[in-house]
């Protein structure tokens, strides 16, 4: 998990910046946000082959994460997943989005969107995988919550990071996650 002062200061972070409460206990540190997006695969992962649904457009580092662990992914556009979700051969074995400034289209999907995205993901009854690395990455407008925060649910996991905003060289990240993944 890491030091506990550490943990304590993500939390009131996310706390803070996401306006849900997060116990310092569910928070374990990571070397990045990658680590986390790795562990989170292999902790959900069943078999090498196992199905994983992304955005149409994922992260050129997450595809090489995931697919040198052996899980299998399909793309697919938020507005097309619960016609996919019913037509896929096996049940998927996890969500992974970055639903705010997503890499690498820089796109960030609505409030509406996320409600529909968590709303498919407890019908289908398949964990999310929030990769929020870049929340903090925010300029002018209204800023969108993190899933977790809309509709905080024990089979979502959340990732969270100081990379991007504090300093690349650090590689402080931190991956949020209740039982029973945690």
């Amino acid at each position: 998990k890491g030091h506990l002062h550490p943990r304590e200061l993500m939390a009131r972070r996310e706390t803070e910046r996401e306006g849900v409460s997060v116990n310092p206990e569910h928070i374990a540190l990571m070397n990045g946000s990658m680590q986390s997006v790795a562990l989170a695969g292999q902790a959900l992962m069943s078999a090498p082959g196992d199905l994983v649904i992304t955005e149409d457009y994922s992260c050129s580092g997450t595809i090489a994460s995931y697919k040198g662990t052996g899980l299998e992914l399909v793309g697919i556009p938020v507005d097309l997943l619960e016609q996919r979700l019913n037509t896929l051969p096996v049940k998927p074995k996890f969500i992974y989005t970055l639903p705010s400034y997503q890499n690498p289209t820089g796109t960030t999907m609505s409030r509406q969107r996320r409600i529909e995205l968590i709303d498919l993901a407890a019908q289908f009854d398949v964990p999310i995988v929030e990769d929020n690395c870049y929340g903090d990455v925010h300029f002018e407008g209204e800023k969108q919550p993190s899933l977790y925060a809309i509709k905080p649910d024990p089979r979502h996991l959340y990732i969270g990071s100081l990379s991007k905003i504090f300093a690349p060289g650090v590689r402080l990240g931190y991956l949020l996650a209740e039982s029973p993944y945690f």
